[in-house]
């Protein structure tokens, strides 16, 4: 996979899934950005809290020029973290953020 550029970004969705890798269970965290729908980031870590969410989205903004819109989900590990870093926020469920959730979709089809 090629690095993404790193450019202004107008929104980026943000999410995490719960996994298996080797009977452990771990969380993969993915960034999208809505327009191009380039995969900015992936990491996978085992525990998913406001520490783990502000730390993506540190790995996120090496990829962006600005301080983009991020939409998340409902998850509560989010909001302090986006909060500290200054940045803009949705919680949505679907809507903009269904080209995140269906690549998560796509990988559970795919085990």
């Amino acid at each position: 996979m090629k690095e993404p550029e790193r450019k202004l970004r107008r929104t980026i969705a943000i999410d995490e899934t719960k996994t298996k890798l080797h009977s452990e269970q771990v969380y993969v965290w993915m960034a999208r950005d809505v327009d191009t729908r380039e995969v900015l980031a992936v990491r996978v870590s085992y525990t998913r809290s406001g520490l783990d969410a502000e730390l993506f989205l540190k790995q996120v903004l090496q990829y962006c020029e600005n301080k983009p819109l991020i939409l998340v989900d409902h998850g509560p590990w989010y909001v302090d973290a986006l909060k500290r870093l200054g940045l803009k926020y949705e919680q949505v469920a679907r809507g903009k953020r269904n080209s995140i959730e269906s690549w998560f979709r796509k990988g559970e089809e795919k085990a």
